[in-house]
């Protein structure tokens, strides 16, 4: 008798892999971009209030609203920033010049324009902060992959397919085909 075996690790595309993203505005500027994974998500959520809090009775059918209360703005802001901080893994190419073409008029860098702006988490910290043009570039990059998954996810559930797997894993969409084991009992 033979068994169908599925090793997930071949059949599960991976959202969260690193992929390069290329800055359509600022020549030769590319970021490593990774969609955080469920844990780190919801440990984010937790720590900006984007999660409820816990009820203090036990919820039933008729005492659930029917719509969950909207997280308050300042949480879905450090929510933003925090999930932008985790995506971007590393950066290449960024020079003097093209952190003034991401900054808003009236806040430039100084020095040689040519000069490469190394990748660090303090100046990661400063473009998210002071550039409304690299912080919307980022999170609508995230909110495309995270809408690739879930088109995917629902495709899936109306199918009754399988997730595929292949050359486009980590790229928000997964183009292989499901790859079963046969095992011999």
């Amino acid at each position: 008798m033979t068994e169908d075996i599925i090793d997930l690790a071949e059949v599960l595309p991976d959202y969260t892999a690193p992929a390069w993203e290329e800055h359509q505005e600022v020549s030769g500027f590319a970021i490593l971009l990774a969609l955080p994974d469920v844990p780190d998500t919801l440990t984010l959520m937790a720590q900006t209030g984007m999660l409820p809090a816990a009820p203090e009775k036990p919820v039933t059918p008729e005492s659930a609203p029917v719509t969950p209360p909207a997280p308050p703005p300042r949480a879905v802001a450090a929510y933003n920033r925090g999930s932008i901080a985790a995506a971007v893994q590393d950066w290449r190419g960024l020079t003097v010049a093209g952190v003034n073409e991401l900054l808003p008029p009236g806040n430039r860098v100084q020095g040689d324009r040519d000069r490469q702006v190394v990748y660090s988490a303090a100046n990661l910290a400063l473009l998210i902060k002071f550039s409304p043009r690299f912080y919307l570039w980022v999170l609508g990059l995230l909110n495309q992959r995270a809408a690739a998954l879930a088109r995917e996810e629902a495709a899936l559930k109306n199918s009754g397919a399988t997730p595929s797997a292949g050359p486009t894993r980590g790229r928000g969409s997964a183009g292989g085909a499901l790859k079963r084991k046969k095992r011999s009992a």
